[in-house]
């Protein structure tokens, strides 16, 4: 009967040797079968010896057999392997599946802010994510036809069916160049709009569709001189002077490259807001969605708050995380 190892820990490599010894006929077929020298493979059936106190191969035959223990040993340890193999197979499979592959789409305000951060905070908790970033409809419809899991959109009716979850409420802000930073600390959307070119977000896009309700809520509906879907096309025209533009703080963010050429002013009359959202297919667990909607509000309320108070101060008391 082979002697129980006290407190020393039978080396899982050294049974591979010991098998590969009686297996291959010798320590040196062992060594090349194994890939490492004899000399480590005679020190490790040697370990395994001390070990649990019992020689396992008779040295004095050639090729060396195993003894009445060794043979006991080899049985077992068989055995063992084939369980230990199947053992970490079986933690790959699991890890494989309680660890999802996620398809994440953001808003590009949210993309250029605090994408990067967001995907290395959900990591832990996903196998694979890939991400694409574009305007609401366009993620709503990808979440929809099944080919998203999670987006963060600032129109939730875009994926009917999925119950949203509030991120962020933010105020819409104007944006002008710093030629005019002599105007008022408060801008007029209509007389702005009677003297100067609106630099637009385009209507495909639910920010687009919202300032273009609210300019004519207010009575009046600017010439379309300019369009983009993304704020950098917009910014970009409005650092040169070419017009004025109607964003939001988060936005604002997402185009801090323009921060020193443009000047930031609330507007005037009520506070108009938008909110972006959490929303996830019916096959993401609600526990992974819990996480990515907590690492998008810290995330928010760390990072972007602070680069908020530094290039739009007057928008801060009116932003919301949660």
């Amino acid at each position: 009967m082979v002697k129980s190892a006290s407190d020393d820990d039978i080396d899982m490599r050294a049974l591979k040797a010991f098998l590969a010894v009686l297996d291959n006929g010798g320590m040196t077929a062992a060594a090349g079968a194994l890939g490492v020298t004899q000399s480590a493979v005679s020190q490790a059936v040697a370990r395994l010896e001390k070990s649990l106190d019992v020689d396992l191969i008779d040295r004095d035959r050639r090729p060396p057999v195993a003894t009445a223990a060794g043979e006991e040993l080899a049985e077992r340890a068989r055995r063992v392997l084939v369980d230990f193999s199947g053992l970490a197979d079986g933690l790959r499979h699991a890890d494989h599946q309680v660890r999802p592959r996620v398809r994440l789409g953001l808003i590009d305000s949210v993309a250029g802010t605090i994408g990067a951060p967001l995907i290395r905070a959900i990591r832990a908790d996903v196998r694979e994510v890939s991400v694409w970033s574009g305007i609401s409809p366009t993620l709503g419809r990808d979440l929809a036809a099944g080919r998203l899991d999670l987006i963060v959109s600032s129109n939730p009716s875009m994926a009917a069916g999925h119950k949203p979850k509030r991120l962020l409420r933010e105020p819409f802000i104007a944006v002008l160049p710093k030629s005019l930073r002599h105007r008022p600390d408060i801008v007029d959307p209509v007389r702005m709009a009677e003297r100067f070119p609106l630099v637009r977000y385009s209507v495909r896009s639910v920010i687009g569709e919202d300032i273009e309700r609210e300019l004519v809520a207010r009575g009046r509906v600017p010439p379309r001189v300019f369009e983009f879907d993304g704020t950098d096309g917009v910014f970009a025209m409005v650092a040169e002077g070419l017009g004025w533009a109607v964003t939001t703080p988060l936005c604002l963010v997402h185009g801090r490259m323009y921060a020193d050429d443009l000047v930031a002013l609330p507007l005037s009359g009520p506070v108009v807001s938008r909110e972006i959202y959490l929303l996830a297919a019916n096959v993401v667990g609600a526990g992974l969605a819990a996480n990515v909607r907590r690492a998008a509000m810290e995330l928010l309320t760390a990072r972007v708050a602070a680069d908020v108070s530094r290039l739009a101060p007057g928008a801060v008391r009116h932003i919301r995380v949660g």
